[in-house]
């Protein structure tokens, strides 16, 4: 399964203010999920959100299929994954 560094040169940006957080699920176990709003009737098309993601559960992810999970942020069909990051340092930092 490709880290999201794979995906292009510069990765995916990530904003500063979450790194903490992003530091939290990788300390714990988990991998961090990027999925990108594919929808491009929506003015959020582009927008990229992070979703932490168990070893277990990234293993049947699908880069570029998998949709990101129904949420009350209302994410769902619209959202793409993008790609996973092991470690910060698959993240662009903006």
């Amino acid at each position: 399964m490709p880290a999201i560094s794979s995906l292009s040169p510069l990765g995916i940006d990530a904003d500063k203010e979450h790194r903490d957080l992003f530091e939290r699920w990788l300390t714990r176990g988990d991998l961090i999920a990027a999925f990108e709003n594919q929808d491009l009737s929506s003015a959020d098309c582009g927008r990229i959100v992070f979703m932490p993601v168990t070893q277990d559960d990234a293993a049947k992810l699908v880069v570029g299929e998998t949709r990101a999970p129904d949420s009350k942020f209302g994410l769902g069909w619209r959202f793409i994954l993008k790609g996973l990051a092991y470690d910060l340092e698959q993240l662009t930092w903006i």
